[in-house]
């Protein structure tokens, strides 16, 4: 490398450690959504462009052996504790030498072949994310096959499997991965087809059997499907969070599809129809405990098929996978109280849904909910014999709202359909955010277009519109006991009305409104 490259190296790699120098230790849940801001509200096609300018690597080493080169890099992603080199093809053990220099029996890995774009040597070609340590014999085995499942074997090595099995096709080369790196590689080949989506137009030969030339999906279906699979059964552990980690302090970008585990579901999985949230999504950060117990429910999709997103979210309890048979309804007699803020939502909540005086009733009719009128008293309502009472169920980063019956969900995307089913499956789904007036916004993700439930006045009834469509809803959340109820005030000296960010609002402003220190809500 010349000398001016390696100084340029140098000063972006120290620009990069300065700024983000907790990446090392690991980095936090309120870092990581600042980093990747930019992503929030974003889903599907729009989600993998946005991700595409913020994953391309601002710096790559030179590729090979020696300072400032691949092998330098692998010395930081891929030796262990005790000195031994991480090869992710076989099994061996091979110890690393001095820094820089290649490891005994290993060459450097394109896993995500480079001939697949031609072969230049651009950023992709000494990009670290897809640079793997390799034995040899494997290596040239597997030649620049993509990536799936070998149903005929013609070369192991008792880690990896060389031969065909269906892909484009029902015969294509093939190799597999071990188990144990299969969520590693998959997460890989997401990461190349998303930082550099920008070669589509360049794939050819054996590329072809697993990409397409387009920025989305970019992906075949069957090897994003699979894919999706081994990422979900595959989890992320310290060896990937650790490598991410390294190689963003090398090379100053992240693979996101690490650091945010179920964010692939809202490329191409269960949640493309779903907003991403990186201030709430799960993530495997060092202080974001949700994701250890984190299991992909088959029936009801990802932990919440939200990419961990903003079901309940907003920073609330997280209450990742609870067992939802276990979650009973509990009692419904009592008062329950205005929901000022979603956050604080909790599995077992029971609540009612209400759009000014009418609360959403127990009888289901045939494609909505008939309202009941009631009074609200000092943001409280009384229940009623005839109230539907939702209790929550969280499912990884979403909610289920089981109510009698079963559990409530948008029915259709082309009708306004609200329904229940007396199985958890993917349909039943639920984000709930909050609206800038304070009201809720529950919307089933895995329905497009009329999937948020709303209060139709002039039919009386609650279903699901196109968002805005009609009269946005409230929660009101059962009271447990007088000593359970927890009230935020907010001290003014005058009977001025203020919203709750404490702007002051007219006396017209609906929503949910603070005055003399109290709140209310203002129909």
């Amino acid at each position: 490398m010349n000398k001016i490259k390696r100084i340029l190296i140098a000063v972006l790699s120290a620009t990069v450690i300065v700024n983000m120098a907790y990446a090392t230790g690991g980095v936090t849940r309120k870092q990581l959504a600042e980093y990747a801001s930019s992503l929030k509200g974003l889903k599907k096609a729009e989600l993998k462009e946005a991700m595409y300018r913020l994953m391309t690597p601002t710096t790559v080493l030179e590729y090979g052996s020696g300072s400032g080169h691949t092998w330098d890099g692998f010395y930081d992603t891929d030796r262990t504790a005790d000195n031994y080199c991480i090869d992710r093809y076989c099994d061996d053990r091979r110890e690393f030498g001095s820094r820089g220099a290649v490891v005994s029996g290993l060459n450097i890995e394109h896993s995500f072949p480079k001939s697949w774009w031609g072969g230049t040597k651009n950023s992709a070609y000494m990009d670290l994310f897809n640079l793997m340590p390799s034995e040899v014999t494997i290596n040239s085995a597997k030649s620049n096959y993509g990536m799936g499942v070998v149903d005929n074997v013609k070369d192991t090595n008792g880690c990896t499997k060389v031969g065909t099995g269906k892909g484009s096709s029902s015969n294509v080369n093939l190799w597999e991965p071990a188990d144990k790196w299969k969520g590693d590689f998959s997460r890989s080949y997401m990461y190349m087809a998303t930082a550099h989506q920008n070669l589509n137009t360049k794939y050819t030969g054996e590329a072809l059997t697993s990409l397409e030339k387009n920025v989305w999906p970019t992906l075949q279906q069957w090897a994003y499907t699979l894919y999706l699979k081994w990422t979900r059964t595959d989890k992320v552990d310290q060896i990937e969070v650790d490598r991410n980690n390294a190689v963003y302090n090398i090379q100053g970008n992240r693979n996101l599809f690490v650091d945010y585990p179920t964010l692939a579901e809202y490329v191409w999985g269960d949640s493309i129809d779903a907003e991403f949230d990186p201030y709430t999504a799960l993530t495997t950060c060092s202080d974001d405990d949700r994701y250890a117990s984190y299991q992909y429910n088959d029936n009801g999709g990802s932990a919440g098929g939200n990419g961990g997103n903003e079901s309940g979210g907003n920073g609330g309890d997280s209450n990742d996978d609870d067992n939802i048979d276990d979650v009973e309804t509990g009692e419904v007699e009592g008062t329950y109280i205005l929901v000022t803020n979603v956050g604080d939502l909790k599995t077992g909540d029971n609540l009612l849904i209400a759009s000014d005086n009418c609360v959403m009733s127990a009888t289901q009719s045939a494609n909505n909910r008939p309202a009941v009128t009631t009074t609200v008293t000092d943001d409280k309502i009384v229940y009623a014999d005839d109230m539907a009472v939702v209790t929550l169920v969280r499912t990884g980063d979403y909610w289920l709202l089981k109510t009698n019956g079963g559990y409530l969900y948008a029915a259709s995307s082309s009708s306004n359909w609200l329904r229940t089913t007396d199985k958890a499956e993917n349909t039943t789904k639920a984000s709930i955010t909050q609206a800038a007036d304070g009201c809720a916004v529950i919307k089933f993700v895995n329905v497009s277009g009329r999937n948020e439930l709303q209060y139709n006045a002039s039919a009386n009834v609650f279903s699901c519109y196109k968002s805005g469509n009609q009269k946005a809803i409230q929660l009101y959340r059962r009271i447990a006991t007088t000593d359970g109820v927890s009230v935020t005030t907010i001290s003014t000296d005058d009977e001025a009305v203020y919203n709750l960010n404490g702007v002051k609002v007219d006396a017209s402003y609906k929503g949910i409104v603070v005055k003399n220190g109290k709140k209310y809500f203002n129909r």
